[in-house]
């Protein structure tokens, strides 16, 4: 792929590849927050009896919360390994950034769809780490 065919009209815009960027780091800390806050608050109000669907709430809670934001994270994943693969980011005919073009959007858009993938998937892994307890573990235990 060469300069002219990836023109700047072409490139995905600064803010979706930000949303890339940030999108699974951020799903993943208001998950934490989430999944710890509303356990807790759950717990001591006394509603670890309390059934939804023959499943305690505290679970029902924490598989909610972790299914939307393993969805954004997801979402933002395959965004970023869309635009990765769009841009020529991936696989043996890869172009490296030209240095002597100071502002080379494609090669930006490369880098940040290459971190962006690598951080969602970081983020995804924590997410469902963060899953396996409720499997384990019922209610407030």
């Amino acid at each position: 792929m060469n300069k002219e065919a990836a023109s700047d009209r072409s490139l995905p815009r600064l803010g979706v590849l930000w949303f890339e960027v940030l999108a699974g780091t951020t799903a993943w800390f208001v998950h934490l927050i989430l999944v710890f806050g509303l356990s807790w608050l759950a717990c001591v109000a006394g509603w670890a009896d309390r059934r939804v669907l023959s499943i305690s709430l505290v679970d029902a809670l924490v598989a909610v919360t972790t299914l939307i934001c393993g969805a954004v994270t997801l979402l933002a994943l395959l965004w970023a390994w869309h635009h990765l693969k769009q841009y020529g980011g991936i696989g043996p005919e890869s172009q490296l950034p030209d240095h002597d073009q100071p502002d080379d959007r494609a090669a930006r858009t490369r880098f940040m769809a290459l971190f962006a993938v690598y951080l969602n998937a970081i983020s995804l892994l924590a997410i469902l780490a963060q899953w396996v307890p409720a499997f384990y573990l019922t209610g407030c235990d």
